[in-house]
């Protein structure tokens, strides 16, 4: 008859699932500050050179209309320019919050997934080691009943032995 040693299932994926479980649990809450975003940067130098470049623009034109003389009325023409490019930076920050968030959710659906592909494979490799397991002992269990029931009929040599034994003992 064949042997059975039941085997301990072993899962490859417990850290992996243990990780990123960790990694959804402790991502904490979104939070934009502008002053750290590197798109935010990209936009402020762009509208502050735009609004200096205007506020320049505004100024020569004025001043040009006085006879080349800067007035209050042109320094504050060309001031207006410049403020009308850093409102519109400011107008900015909204958008650039949401696409944070956007980009901050499609992080968290990532974690999610990765989440949820381990916990498919871990029950993958589970159910395959439980087939195994379960066709190695139903295996041995068969060997074993084939064995008693051949016992029984007296079919096996260790039988026939015991018989003949128990035959010159009497």
């Amino acid at each position: 008859p064949s042997t059975y040693t039941p085997t301990e299932y072993m899962s490859q994926y417990d850290d992996l699932i243990s990780a990123a479980r960790d990694a959804i649990m402790n991502r904490g809450d979104f939070s934009y500050d502008y002053n750290t975003d590197p798109l935010y940067g990209q936009y402020a130098n762009a509208y502050t050179n735009l609004g200096q470049q205007a506020m320049e623009d505004t100024l020569a034109r004025a001043s040009a209309q006085t006879g080349g003389m800067a007035s209050s009325y042109a320094e504050q023409a060309g001031q207006q320019a410049y403020n009308q490019y850093m409102t519109a930076l400011a107008s900015k920050i909204p958008e650039l919050q949401q696409l944070a968030y956007g980009q901050w959710q499609d992080e968290g659906n990532e974690l999610y997934n990765r989440l949820g592909l381990l916990v498919d494979a871990e029950n993958e490799d589970y159910t395959r080691w439980y087939n195994n397991e379960r066709d190695a002992y139903q295996r041995w269990y068969n060997d074993e009943s084939d064995a008693y029931q051949r016992w029984y009929n007296g079919e096996t040599e260790d039988y026939q032995r015991w018989k003949d034994a128990q035959d010159m003992a009497y």
